[in-house]
């Protein structure tokens, strides 16, 4: 077969979609379960490169967590001990594979952009691997094998509808690219720079010694680097990439993200595990430090499902820059700065009503994928406004509720470093404040902290910087959000209902909600 159709292109509006060999020899995978699109097979086939040319450097089986055709996470099959395996949420008994570690340690390297990730794999996937991935979030595999078990295992996953991709390894593609955009056909040599242990021959530093474990990990970051999409920068430690933006480098500090999902994220000097919570501390990269981190599947994506099915129908005129005499795009510079301004009007506490954020299950601080969003208590005189609000309280409330869960086994700080797209908004950065209590910071280029910690690290490691702590401090705050007493009683109020509305609503969910896995 030297076509393949695809359930959709870059985006679901554009078919037909397909793949194809111009030689007319024949696709070099099968696709086993599933009907992957366009984006899953470029994940697919760049993760691929990735893996392969891990093991080939190393000698150890790899994995890759891909996103958006980039690397959210790779790593070699080294095993895994008691602390690994409870970060990682693995059974301390569970007997492991080589490869089902290097996986494992792939999407544990990043677990919050592993969410719905490509997983790759250079060697057989087995059991035990398979058995792991049932259980996250994930659209499709690549491997050059996968044994009978593995594969029944795969093919229960999302009603049947999992990606599965077989590859040939012993393909070779063609030494020139091509790729047509806009009608513009592009054209460049395949990326067959060989990264292997003799570009590690010349160290130009007094200390010529370069442990075996120091070479691994290099190999690891350089071979990695090949197939990010931009000028980048990576950690590696112990055979896995290693994801400090938000300047909380000190043991104790917190802070908060808020993009598509969130997190809250505290600084310690020592491994914690709440399996009950499901939050745990990941190798920080400081040796011996640790972040623990708390997350939530949906948060800015909240934000967005309204602006696409409570707002666009009404304020579309606010999408496109026109001329004032058409619409008030000059008043408010985008469709956001007018939800904001808009939130701003309504009464703290949203007239009572509540808005869970679980539009897409939840992790923390109970793991449930058929949880799912509620407006609780809405009544005759419930505007839009209202319910906008209720969206970033509930955001705001849940973020609150995993700090809570973090301070169970660490002490988290009481001025809180906000990042992410969500910090741009000074309504956002309030309420986070009058609902947590704590002071909130915000820093310069909030949307690029990690971009800037990857550049702290690189300036550390090449001594531009004794310490990670100094580095952090030319991170700049630029906005500082006291609390508001006078608002606590009807947050408080509020936040209570919220923690009830999951316990109350479990059974209903798993009932309405797991059917359509069935």
């Amino acid at each position: 077969m030297n076509e393949l159709e695809l359930k959709y292109g870059c985006n679901p509006n554009q078919k037909p979609a397909r793949v194809f060999m111009k030689n007319g020899a024949a696709l070099p995978f099968t696709v086993l379960n599933g009907k992957p699109g366009y984006i899953n097979l470029l994940d697919a086939f760049n993760s691929w490169q990735l893996v392969r040319e891990l093991k080939e450097a190393t000698g150890l089986p790899a994995a890759a967590s891909f996103k958006h055709v980039s690397p959210a996470g790779a790593a070699l099959g080294l095993p895994l001990d008691e602390v690994d395996k409870q970060i990682y949420f693995v059974e301390p008994d569970e007997a492991l594979s080589p490869i089902a570690c290097a996986y494992i340690r792939a999407r544990g390297a990043d677990r919050l952009c592993s969410y719905g990730d490509w997983a790759a794999l250079s060697d057989e996937c087995d059991a035990a691997t398979a058995a792991y991935l049932k259980t996250e979030v994930s659209d499709g595999i690549i491997a050059p094998a996968y044994s009978d078990e593995a594969l029944a295992i795969l093919k229960t996953k999302k009603g049947g509808r999992y990606n599965v991709v077989q590859i040939d390894p012993a393909y070779v593609p063609a030494p020139l690219e091509q790729k047509d955009v806009f009608g513009i056909t592009f054209e460049q040599g395949h990326n067959d720079c060989k990264i292997d242990e003799s570009l590690l021959t010349n160290i130009v530093t007094e200390n010529k010694d370069l442990p075996k474990g120091a070479k691994r990990d290099m190999l690891l970051a350089l071979i990695t680097l090949k197939y990010t999409q931009s000028n980048s920068v990576c950690y590696a430690q112990g055979g896995q990439l290693i994801g400090v933006g938000a300047g909380c480098t000190a043991v104790g500090s917190t802070h908060i993200y808020s993009g598509t999902s969130g997190w809250v994220g505290t600084v310690m000097d020592h491994q914690a595990v709440d399996l009950s919570a499901m939050i745990a501390g990941i190798v920080g990269a400081e040796k011996g430090k640790y972040n623990y981190f708390a997350e939530m599947e949906t948060a800015g994506k909240c934000f967005e499902w309204v602006k696409d099915h409570l707002v666009l129908d009404e304020v579309n005129i606010y999408l496109s820059k026109t001329d004032v005499a058409e619409s008030q795009e000059t008043v408010y510079e985008s469709l956001y700065d007018y939800m904001s301004d808009t939130v701003a009007r309504v009464a703290p506490g949203s007239g009572g009503v509540i808005f869970t954020p679980w539009l897409h299950g939840n992790r923390c601080p109970f793991e449930d994928p058929a949880a799912a969003g509620i407006f609780f208590n809405i009544q005759l005189e419930t505007g839009k406004a209202q319910m906008l609000r209720a969206v970033l309280e509930g955001i705001c409330f849940h973020q609150r509720w995993m700090l809570e869960c973090e301070e169970k086994k660490t002490k988290t700080a009481p001025v809180i470093r906000f990042v992410g797209g969500g910090a741009l908004s000074k309504v956002t950065c309030q309420m986070l404040a009058d609902i947590t209590g704590r002071t909130v910071e915000t820093v310069e280029n909030t949307k690029d902290v990690g971009a800037i910690g990857a550049a702290m690290l690189a300036a550390v490691g090449s001594g531009l910087f004794p310490s990670l702590t100094l580095a952090a401090a030319h991170v700049k705050v630029n906005g500082r959000y006291e609390p508001n007493a006078a608002l606590k009683p009807v947050y408080d109020r509020n936040y209570r209902v919220f923690r009830q509305l999951y316990a109350s609503n479990k059974k209903n969910f798993a009932l309405l909600n797991k059917l359509k896995e069935a």
